[in-house]
C-alpha cells in the first residue's frame, strides 16, 4: 500500500537523515546522503543500489538478489528495514541500517529510501563499555565525593572517596538517609537543596560545607536529577568537591571529569581541549600532532576556538612556538608571542598574546605531539597552566595511545588468517569475532554475535556446549587448552578444527578468546592413509603390472603376483635374490645408477632388456619410485611387457609419418582461411582445433580457445546446443550472436558440416563476423524510414497550405461581415443579437487560428525569429493557461536559472506551448499533474520523434508532460501528421502536433517524446542554443486593444480580388466607411483601368495570390503609372514577403487575413482620412 507522503522531493529537504528516492536507480537524495554515502549528487543520480554496494552483502548473499527481494517486498506494500552494506566514496565499506517504504510522485511510484549509518554506532557501543569501565575507575579512585540518593533522600549509592572521608563502610552509607549521618543543621541543608533540583529537574550547583575532624570544609557540589527510561526524575546525582584549598583548581578537575566521562573514542580530545580552555579562561585550547610522511608539518586534533570546536588544521612547525616543546618541555610565554614568532600564520590570525604548551610522550617516551592553551590577552599564572596542562596532557596522552594500540590491536585481530572468538568471562557468549571466522563458518558478523558455541558445535559428545563450558572453566583457573572440535556451518556442513583457548584482558575486560584453525583435510588425509595401508596389498597383488620392492641394497622385499609370471619366478625366489638378476646382463650397470637416481628422491622411467628365470629376454618398461615402507626408504619398481607395443609403435611410426605429411597440407589450408573455422565435438562441444582467424576474431589464446566449449562463446547457448545434437550434413546459420573475450557481443553467420569421425559427431563450422553489414543493413533502413517521413510531411505540407488559402478567404468575409454586423447593431442595440454575433466572432477566430496552424505547417519561411530569453515568455504564457485549465489539474513549473538565448519568433513560441499544453490536458481526462520545465541539455545522439534524424549539439529544452494514459505505440508514428487525430469528433482538429513540428522544425529544433502505457508522457522539444556572444533577450509584443472605431473615412479606392465574395466583402466594408469603392476581380483590367485614369483613385487595396497579375506584380505597374500611389497588400502569406520586395513594388503596408476590421480602419485612416 503505497502512503501519502505529500510532496515526497519536499520530505527529502526537511529529512535529517540521509533519504532518496529510487525507481530503477537514485531519482534524487537530499545532502545528508551525500554525506553518509561519500559520493557526489552526480555520482548517485540514476545508480542503482547493488551499483553502490559491494558484490555480496556480509551475510554472503549476492547484492542484486537481495536487493531484488526486499525492493519488491517495498513496492508491494510491506515496509522493509534491514541492514545494508555500501562502498562508500573512499572504497570502504559503509555498514548501514536501510529502511524502505512506498510512495507516489508525479504520478510514479517510488521507493522512500532511509539510511542510517552504523559504523559509528559500533564504533561508539565498544568505546561505551571501554569508558563505562573507566568511569568506574574514575567513581573509585576520584578525590570528590560522588553520591545518589533517591526521591525520599536514601543513599542508593556512594564511592570511596566519600566512605573514606566521613570514615563509614558502604553498609552505614547505602539505604540511609541524610538525618542517619550527619548533623541535623547540614541533613537539612543538603535535603533542601535535594527536593530544589528534583523541583527544577535540572543541574544545580551548591557551596556545602560539612564537618571533618572538627573543622567546617567547604564543598562545592553540583547536583542533578537522574531520569528513567520513561524521562522521570528519580535519584539526584551529587559530585561535591572540596574547595578549602586550591579551590579553582579543584573546580577546574571538576568539569573536566564531568565533561570528558562522556565523551567516546575521538570525542575525548575535543571535550579537554574545551575543558582546558575553561580551566585556564583562555578562549584557545589545542592538541596537535605530527603528520605522518610531512616532516615538519603538525595537525590539529582538537581546535577549541572562543566557545567552539573548530575544524581540523594544519601548519608547519618551523618558526612556530611549538617547535620548542614538541619531545621537549613545558613552554610558557606570557605575553608578546605573536611579535616572537612571526611566521605561525594561526598565531598571526587570532591575534595571540599569550602562549602555554606541554609535549604529550607515549608510555615508552617517545614523542606523540603537544598541548596547549592560547589567549589574546597576556597570560598570568605560569603555574596554574603548568599544572592544568600536566593533568589534562597524561589524558590526552593515555587516549592517545590507546587509540593507537586499540587501531593496531583491531588491525591485526582483523587481518588473521586464522578464526578468532572473543567469548565474554562470565557468560561464555560471543560478544566478537574476526571476518575470518564469519567467513569459514558462514555467519554474519551480528549473526555470529547472536549465537553460542553450542550452534556451531556438530552436537555429537563431547562437541557440545556443556563441553565447551567445562572447557573455558579450565581456561579461567589458568589452565590453557589446545584441542581438536568438530563443529557445524551455517549451511549444516561439518568441519574439523584446532582450537588454541586462553584468557586475555582486552580493553580492560577479562575475555576468553579462542583460536581455531580448520583442519579437515589433514584428518581427511590421516583417515584416507589408515585406508590406503589396508588398501595397499589388495591393490598391490592384483595389479597386472610387475610390481617389485626393493631396499636400496640390492635386496627383493616384495614381488606381487604379475611381476613373479613376468619373470618366471616364484615369490619366495625371488626374495632371495637382488634385483639386478632379472635383468640382462647388459643392464647391470644401468641398474645401480637408476638405483641412485631413485634414491635421492627422483622418479625415473626407462626401457630396459629384463630377464626371464629361464634366460629369454623381453622389452619392458621399467619405473622405479621412491617409497617409504615401514618407516625406511625403499625402491618400487613397476615393470611392463612392452614388446608388442614395441612393434606397434614401429607400425605406427611409419603410418604416422604419411600422416603428418597430409596434416601438414591440411594445416595450411586452415590457417589461411579468412574466416573463423572451428572444429568442434558436436556431443560435448568441446574445440578440437581452431585457426587463427579464430584466434583473432574472438580474443583469445589458441590455448584457452581450446579449452572452452563452443556454448561458452555463443550467446544463445541454448539454441547452440540443440543445433548442434540436431545438426546433419550441410547446415548454413545466416544469424546468431557470439561473444568475445573481452564480453562485447556481436553478430556472426556460420556454416558448418557435421560427420562421423571414429565414431564420434564432428562439426566443422566456418564462421563469419557480420557486424559491419549488420551496421549498414540497419543504417540503410533508418535512413529509408526518414526519407519516407520527410516526403510524406512535404506532401501532406502543400496539401494543407492550399486548404488553408482557400479558407481564408472564406473566413475573411465571414469575419467582415460580423464586423460590420457589430457596427450596425451599435447604432441598434440588441443584447440577444449581440450574444450571437460575439459567439459568431469567437468561432471564426478559432477557424483563423486553425488556419494560421495549417498556413504554419506548409510554408517555408514563418514568422520573425529573432534572440528570445524563453523563461520570461513561457512564464507568462503559463499565468493565462493555467486560468483554461479546470482546477483538478495541478500545474508545476521548473525553470533552470541563466539560460542561454534562442532564436524564434515569440507568437509560434506561444503556438507551439499553447497546443501541447492543450494536448496534455486532454490526455488526462480533466485530473492529474501537468509539468512545464525549462532547462539546457547537451545531447550526443538522441533521435527526433518526428524527423527521426540523430540530434547533436547544445539546446534549451522545453518540456510539457501529463500523467495521463500515455501514448499508444501504433499512435507514435503518425501523431505528427496534420488531422491525425485521437480524440472524438468535434474534439480536436488534428492540427496542434503538426503545427509543432512545423514551427520547431523550421527554427532548427527538434522533439522527442518520451511515453509508455499507463504512465505519461513527455514533450521535449529542443531548440538550438545560441552563442553567448550572439545572445540577447526579446519579449513578444503586446496583443491590440484598440476599440472599434466609430470614425467615417473619406475618398476613393480601387479593390482588387479574384475572388468576388471577399471583393464585395472589402466594397461593403469600407462604402460602409465613408469610402467611395471601384472593385475589379481581374488583375489585368484593373491595371487597365487605372492606366485610363490615374488620378482617379486615392488608394489600392489588392489581394497578393491571383491569376496572371500577383498583388506585388500589380503594385509595382501601378507605381510605375504613379509614383507615390498608396497600395495597400492583403494576403494570408505574409512571412513569404520580405520588406525589401514589398517596399520595391511600392506597398505601403502589408494586411493578414482574415481581416482584422478595427485594425484595417486605423491603416486606412492615415491614407482617407475625412
Amino acid at each position: 500500500m503505497t502512503r501519502d507522503h505529500g510532496d515526497p522531493r519536499a520530505l527529502l529537504e526537511s529529512a535529517t537523515e540521509a533519504t532518496f528516492l529510487l525507481a530503477e536507480g537514485i531519482e534524487d537524495c537530499n545532502d545528508r546522503t551525500v554525506a553518509v554515502l561519500g559520493l557526489s549528487r552526480e555520482r548517485l543520480i540514476g545508480r542503482t543500489l547493488p551499483e553502490l554496494s559491494p558484490s555480496r552483502q556480509p551475510d554472503g548473499g549476492a547484492s542484486a538478489e537481495r536487493w531484488a527481494r526486499r525492493a519488491q517486498a517495498a513496492a508491494s506494500g510491506l515496509e522493509q528495514c534491514f541492514e545494508w552494506r555500501f562502498v562508500g566514496g573512499n572504497g570502504e565499506p559503509l555498514d548501514t541500517l536501510l529502511s524502505l517504504e512506498p510512495v507516489e510522485s508525479d504520478g510514479r511510484a517510488l521507493l522512500l529510501a532511509r539510511v542510517r549509518d552504523l559504523t559509528h554506532l559500533r564504533r561508539a557501543e565498544s568505546a561505551l563499555a571501554e569508558s563505562e569501565t573507566r568511569l568506574q575507575q574514575i567513581l573509585d579512585n576520584t578525590t570528590a565525593l560522588i553520591y545518589v540518593k533517591d526521591r525520599e533522600g536514601r543513599f542508593l549509592f556512594a564511592n570511596r572517596h566519600f566512605l573514606r572521608v566521613f570514615r563509614r563502610g558502604e553498609q552505614d552509607v547505602v539505604g540511609r538517609t541524610d538525618a542517619d549521618i550527619f548533623p541535623s543543621a547540614q541533613a537539612a541543608e543538603y535535603a533542601d537543596n535535594d527536593r530544589l533540583v528534583l523541583e527544577r529537574n535540572a543541574a544545580i550547583e551548591f557551596e556545602e560545607s560539612a564537618m571533618l575532624d572538627g573543622a567546617e570544609r567547604a564543598y562545592l557540589s553540583i547536583k542533578f536529577p537522574l531520569f528513567n527510561t520513561q524521562g522521570e526524575a528519580y535519584a539526584v546525582c551529587g559530585i561535591s568537591t572540596d574547595i578549602t584549598e586550591r579551590k579553582r583548581t579543584a573546580e577546574a578537575l571538576r568539569h573536566a571529569a564531568l565533561g570528558v566521562s562522556g565523551a567516546r573514542g575521538r570525542d575525548v580530545f575535543p571535550a579537554l581541549a574545551r575543558y582546558l580552555a575553561t580551566a585556564l579562561g583562555v578562549d584557545f585550547a589545542f592538541i596537535a600532532l605530527p603528520i605522518p610522511g610531512k616532516p615538519g608539518r603538525m595537525r590539529t586534533l582538537a581546535l577549541y576556538v572562543r566557545g567552539e570546536i573548530a575544524e581540523s588544521t594544519e601548519y608547519d612547525l618551523a618558526g612556530s612556538p611549538c617547535s620548542r616543546v614538541v619531545g621537549q618541555q613545558f613552554r610558557f610565554f606570557a605575553r608578546d608571542t605573536c611579535r616572537m614568532f612571526p611566521g605561525d600564520s594561526m598565531l598571526s590570525r587570532y591575534a595571540i598574546e599569550g602562549y602555554a604548551a606541554i609535549p604529550l610522550f607515549d608510555s615508552r617516551g617517545r614523542p606523540m605531539g603537544l598541548m596547549g592553551a592560547l589567549h589574546d590577552r597576556p597570560l598570568a599564572d605560569e603555574r596554574l597552566a603548568e599544572s592544568m596542562l600536566k593533568i589534562f596532557s597524561v589524558r590526552a596522552a593515555a587516549e592517545l595511545e590507546r587509540m593507537y594500540s586499540e587501531a593496531s590491536y583491531r588491525s591485526i585481530f582483523e587481518a588473521s588468517e586464522d578464526a578468532i572468538f572473543v567469548h565474554d568471562w562470565d557468560t561464555g557468549a560471543i560478544v566478537d569475532v574476526n571476518p575470518k571466522a564469519c567467513a569459514a563458518y558462514g555467519y554474519s558478523y551480528d549473526e555470529m554475535r547472536r549465537i553460542n558455541v553450542g550452534d556451531l558445535s556438530s552436537g555429537e559428545p563431547p562437541y557440545t556446549l556443556e563441553e565447551a563450558g567445562r572447557l573455558f572453566e579450565k581456561v579461567k583457573r589458568g589452565e590453557p587448552q589446545r584441542i581438536e572440535w568438530h563443529r557445524r556451518n551455517k549451511d549444516g556442513s561439518l568441519h574439523w578444527d584446532e582450537v588454541y583457548i586462553r584468557a586475555a584482558e582486552i580493553a580492560g575486560e577479562n575475555r576468553i578468546v579462542a583460536f581455531t584453525r580448520e583442519i579437515t583435510e589433514r584428518k581427511h588425509a590421516e583417515e584416507a592413509l589408515r585406508a590406503s595401508e589396508e588398501q595397499y596389498r589388495a591393490i598391490f597383488n592384483s595389479s597386472v603390472d610387475g610390481l617389485g620392492l626393493c631396499a636400496f641394497d640390492g635386496r627383493v622385499v616384495d614381488a606381487n603376483p604379475a611381476f613373479c609370471r613376468l619373470h618366471g619366478y616364484t615369490r619366495e625366489e625371488l626374495l632371495a635374490t637382488e634385483s639386478f638378476q632379472f635383468l640382462h646382463p647388459d643392464s647391470h650397470i644401468r641398474c645401480w645408477a637408476f638405483f641412485e637416481a631413485v634414491s635421492q628422491g627422483r622418479p625415473i622411467s626407462t626401457e630396459a632388456k629384463a630377464q626371464r628365470k629361464d634366460g629369454t629376454t623381453f622389452d619392458a618398461e621399467v619405473h622405479g619410485v621412491h617409497v617409504q615402507y615401514q618407516g625406511q626408504p625403499h625402491l618400487l619398481i613397476i615393470t611392463r611387457d612392452i614388446t608388442e607395443r614395441k612393434e606397434r609403435e614401429e607400425a605406427l611410426r611409419r603410418s604416422e609419418n604419411r600422416l603428418r605429411q597430409s596434416e601438414e597440407r591440411y594445416r595450411l589450408l586452415f590457417e589461411m582461411e579468412s574466416d573463423a573455422i572451428v572444429l568442434v565435438d558436436a556431443e560435448t562441444f568441446e574445440h578440437l582445433d581452431v585457426n587463427r582467424a579464430a584466434v583473432d576474431l574472438y580474443g583469445y589464446t589458441r590455448e584457452e580457445l581450446l579449452r572452452l566449449k563452443s556454448t561458452d562463446l555463443s550467446a544463445e547457448s541454448e539454441k547452440t546446443q540443440a543445433a548442434m545434437r540436431s545438426g546433419t550434413g550441410f547446415v548454413r546459420v545466416p544469424l546468431r550472436y557470439h561473444r568475445k573475450k573481452d564480453g562485447t557481443l556481436f553478430p556472426v553467420e556460420i556454416t558448418a558440416n557435421f560427420f562421423e569421425l571414429h565414431g564420434r559427431k564432428i562439426m566443422l563450422a566456418a564462421i563469419r563476423d557480420i557486424t559491419e553489414r549488420k551496421r549498414a543493413e540497419e543504417a540503410r533502413a533508418q535512413l529509408e524510414a526518414q526519407l519516407r517521413q520527410a516526403q510524406k510531411m512535404e506532401a501532406i505540407g502543400h496539401l494543407s497550405g492550399g486548404i488553408a488559402h482557400d479558407f481564408n478567404n472564406i473566413l475573411t468575409t465571414v469575419m467582415g461581415y460580423i464586423a460590420m454586423a457589430q457596427e450596425r447593431l451599435a447604432r441598434a442595440p440588441d443584447d440577444k443579437l449581440e450574444r450571437y454575433l460575439e459567439r459568431a466572432l469567437r468561432s471564426g477566430r478559432q477557424a483563423r487560428d486553425l488556419i494560421q496552424q495549417l498556413l504554419t505547417f506548409s510554408r517555408g519561411q514563418r514568422g520573425a525569429p529573432r534572440p528570445l530569453a524563453l523563461a520570461p515568455l513561457v512564464n507568462e504564457s503559463v499565468k493565462l493557461l493555467r486560468s483554461t485549465l479546470p482546477s483538478s489539474i495541478e500545474f508545476e513549473t521548473a525553470f533552470d536559472s541563466a539560460l542561454p538565448a534562442v532564436q524564434l519568433d515569440p507568437v509560434q513560441l506561444d503556438q507551439v506551448l499553447m497546443n501541447l499544453c492543450i494536448n496534455a490536458r486532454d490526455a488526462m481526462d480533466g485530473s492529474g499533474v501537468l509539468h512545464v520545465g525549462l532547462r539546457r541539455v547537451r545531447h550526443g545522439a538522441v533521435v527526433c520523434s518526428s524527423c527521426r534524424q540523430q540530434v547533436r549539439g547544445d539546446f534549451v529544452e522545453l518540456a510539457v508532460g501529463d500523467t495521463g494514459a500515455g501514448i499508444a505505440p501504433e499512435v507514435l508514428d503518425r501523431m505528427f501528421e496534420p488531422f491525425f487525430t485521437t480524440k472524438e469528433p468535434g474534439k480536436g482538429s488534428g492540427m496542434g502536433l503538426s503545427t509543432v513540428h512545423g514551427i520547431v522544425h523550421e527554427h532548427g529544433g527538434h522533439v522527442v517524446v518520451e511515453t509508455a502505457p499507463g504512465a505519461g508522457a513527455r514533450f521535449r522539444v529542443l531548440f538550438r542554443a545560441m552563442p553567448e556572444a550572439a545572445q540577447s533577450a526579446a519579449t513578444p509584443g503586446a496583443a491590440d486593444t484598440s476599440a472599434a472605431s466609430t470614425r467615417r473615412l473619406r475618398g476613393r479606392a480601387l479593390v482588387v480580388d479574384d475572388e468576388p465574395a471577399v471583393a464585395e466583402f472589402m466594397q461593403e466594408l469600407l462604402e460602409s466607411w465613408g469610402v467611395e469603392v471601384t472593385v475589379r476581380n481581374n488583375p489585368v483590367e484593373a491595371q487597365a483601368l487605372f492606366a485610363e485614369h490615374p488620378d482617379r483613385f486615392d488608394l489600392v487595396v489588392t489581394d497578393q495570390t491571383m491569376p496572371k497579375l500577383t498583388g506585388l506584380e500589380l503594385a509595382r505597374a501601378l507605381s510605375a503609372l504613379r509614383p507615390g500611389l498608396p497600395v495597400l497588400l492583403y494576403t494570408g502569406y505574409a512571412e513569404r514577403l520580405t520588406e525589401e520586395q514589398t517596399r520595391a513594388a511600392g506597398v505601403r503596408a502589408l494586411v493578414r487575413k482574415p481581416i482584422d476590421t478595427r485594425q484595417f480602419f486605423v491603416l486606412l485612416e492615415e491614407y482617407l482620412r475625412a
